[in-house]
């Protein structure tokens, strides 16, 4: 079933032409070159020398401090030495991206570190029961907490501003005390009832606190009122000192948890991390590729001009000659069944033939010969 087209008007044929004309691409030779990176996400798998935002110069200097180092002879050498500096270029490029990416995730991983560690603070610094204390006690910025409160608490003392019960019952929390001590259990344990009695005569001191101060006289306990201020400040600095030594263990300790946590997040487990280790492979396979195909080149570049320019009796020469007939052999004497000695005559031709044969010189044993013997004849 075919389709029913409408005929466009004059007026519509005209405005879909003039849509037309908009929407032809770039034109000049540096939108096309914009347009021709569109589909750039990271360029970690490219083997071009120069991204957009890396510096052409940087590439140009290291190719010719390459082109020095490994003095390619021929164009197919300079073009192996080109792709070799390409591929190492795109294998830094990786690396970089790695690094980078690396150093994100271990700052993320020390301030999400961080955070937990403020959040968990933040939560135990309310101190609502002896546990937060002992919280606070085993951490390191818990202790530095503690110290800035008890110097804060100093310097109020030192100030002689008036002690009222809510800062008796700040401090008690800080000391691990019982913050309500009007129950008979509390004030009977030794270090509860010195320090409430310490606070009770700085509230007196101050001319507050006399509610607290009929409630601790009905119980039979009377505060006392030599020296209070000093004295709470000589408790207050016996706590920053033991605050202060116990704090430099705790800090290496928190340390060593952050750095193990931020070491942790060294290692890239994601798919972004296992196509960046590919990219580097591939690029690393490429380099040493081209890095033996070079080797090969010079080599027999080198072994070529060696037989050319070489004269010497160890090379070859490299056009071949004609090989030399072997030189004629003699044939085999046969050796006679009497004295005669059989003589054999070069030819002109060269070759050999059985001479004329001579008499054997006769012989006395003991006894010189008598006839001599005729010299060999030359020819």
């Amino acid at each position: 079933m075919s389709k029913s087209t409408t005929p466009l008007t004059p007026a519509q044929l005209a405005a879909r032409q003039a849509n037309a004309k908009n929407s032809t691409g770039p034109r000049t030779d540096e939108g096309k070159a914009r347009a021709a990176q569109n589909a750039l996400l990271h360029g970690l798998c490219s083997l071009a020398p120069v991204l957009p935002g890396e510096d052409p110069a940087e590439f140009e200097r290291m190719l010719a401090q390459w082109i020095k180092e490994m003095d390619p002879g021929n164009a197919d050498e300079r073009r192996m030495v080109y792709d070799m500096c390409c591929a190492a270029r795109a294998a830094d490029r990786v690396r970089d991206a790695d690094a980078a990416a690396a150093a994100i995730r271990i700052r993320e991983a020390g301030e999400a570190w961080d955070r937990a560690r403020a959040a968990t603070l933040a939560a135990a610094t309310a101190l609502r029961s002896p546990a937060d204390l002992e919280r606070l006690l085993a951490r390191a910025d818990g202790v530095r907490r503690l110290i800035a409160d008890w110097e804060e608490e100093d310097a109020a003392l030192a100030a002689g501003e008036s002690y009222c019960p809510n800062s008796l019952a700040w401090a008690a929390a800080r000391l691990g005390c019982d913050a309500n001590p009007y129950d008979d259990d509390a004030l009977q344990e030794p270090r509860v009832r010195a320090f409430h009695t310490l606070g009770l005569a700085l509230q007196v001191d101050g001319g507050a606190g006399h509610e607290a101060n009929a409630r601790f006289r009905a119980a039979g306990i009377v505060p006392d009122t030599d020296r209070p201020r000093e004295r709470f400040r000589a408790i207050i600095a016996g706590e920053l000192e033991a605050l202060r030594a116990l704090l430099p263990g705790l800090e290496a300790e928190e340390a060593e948890q952050r750095r193990q946590a931020m070491d942790a997040a060294a290692v890239d487990t994601s798919d972004e991390g296992a196509r960046r280790h590919r990219y580097l492979q591939d690029h690393q396979r490429t380099f040493r590729q081209l890095s033996t195909a070079l080797i090969a080149c010079k080599n027999a570049r080198l072994k070529l001009y060696g037989r050319i320019l070489s004269g010497s009796e160890n090379e070859p020469a490299w056009t071949p000659t004609a090989a030399t007939p072997p030189a004629p052999q003699a044939p085999p004497r046969n050796e006679p069944k009497n004295d005669a000695t059989p003589e054999y005559e070069r030819r002109f031709d060269g070759s050999y033939g059985l001479a004329a044969p001579r008499p054997a010189s006769s012989v006395v044993v003991g006894v010189a010969p008598t006839t001599p013997t005729a010299p060999p004849r030359r020819f």
